[in-house]
């Protein structure tokens, strides 16, 4: 019974920890997984399973961060899940990954989440991006505080300038130009005047001529 209950965190300690499946070159040979164990672990009984049902047996007693280097090609570029199981029980598992890039980044985790990144091999993996883009957020926040501040000088003067401006320019009336002694509303007056008399000199002429012939034909009948 004290065996059984030591042997529980020994076989619980162990997880993946990161994952290099394209490496820079020919993957043959080179791809590797990284195992984390707080105790000494004896891999006698762990197999490796890949997202093509793949195994592979595992052997050796580790303890802290170690790398099994693979033999051959054996995980994919995408698409890939790796599985670490013990008398048939899973252990411990990846997200399904991707890694498209021919170079030295590989998949690491970070509080139980998978992030891509540059490598950590047989090293604590680099969980600092998070804290490292908060600072950078901060930073970036102070030059923000600054523009506002410039934003809102440089606003104060251009109304300034602007009020300025308005004192002393002259009305130009909706943008129409200024004609001294203009005297608009005579002209149109004596147009108006003109169309008038016109008006009266036809109604003159045909009154006149009316009573002409009314004359001519009074004098015919006597």
């Amino acid at each position: 019974m004290v065996i059984s209950l030591f042997l529980i965190p020994l076989s619980s300690s162990i997880y993946i920890s990161e994952v290099e499946s394209n490496p820079t070159g020919p993957d043959s040979g080179k791809e590797w997984i990284e195992f984390y164990s707080e105790d000494e672990i004896d891999l006698e009984e762990y197999i490796l399973i890949n997202n093509d049902d793949g195994t592979y047996e595992l052997e050796g007693t580790y303890s802290d961060y170690f790398v099994i280097e693979l033999s051959n090609q054996w995980l994919d570029n995408s698409d890939e899940k790796i599985y670490l199981k013990k008398d048939n029980k899973t252990i411990d598992k990846t997200d399904l990954l991707e890694d498209s890039d021919n170079d030295g980044d590989t998949w690491f985790v970070c509080d139980g989440k998978w992030k891509y990144g540059k490598e950590t091999k047989e090293n604590e993996n680099d969980c600092g991006e998070e804290n490292r883009e908060e600072e950078e957020d901060e930073e970036d926040e102070e030059p923000l505080e600054e523009s506002e501040e410039e934003s809102t000088a440089k606003t104060t003067a251009q109304t300034a300038q602007t009020s300025k401006q308005l004192k002393y320019k002259t009305p130009t009336h909706n943008n129409e130009p200024i004609i001294l002694n203009a005297q608009t509303k005579p002209e149109a007056e004596s147009f108006i005047s003109k169309q008038e008399k016109t008006r009266i000199y036809i109604i003159f002429s045909f009154t006149l001529l009316t009573i002409f012939i009314i004359v001519l034909f009074s004098l015919r009948k006597l």
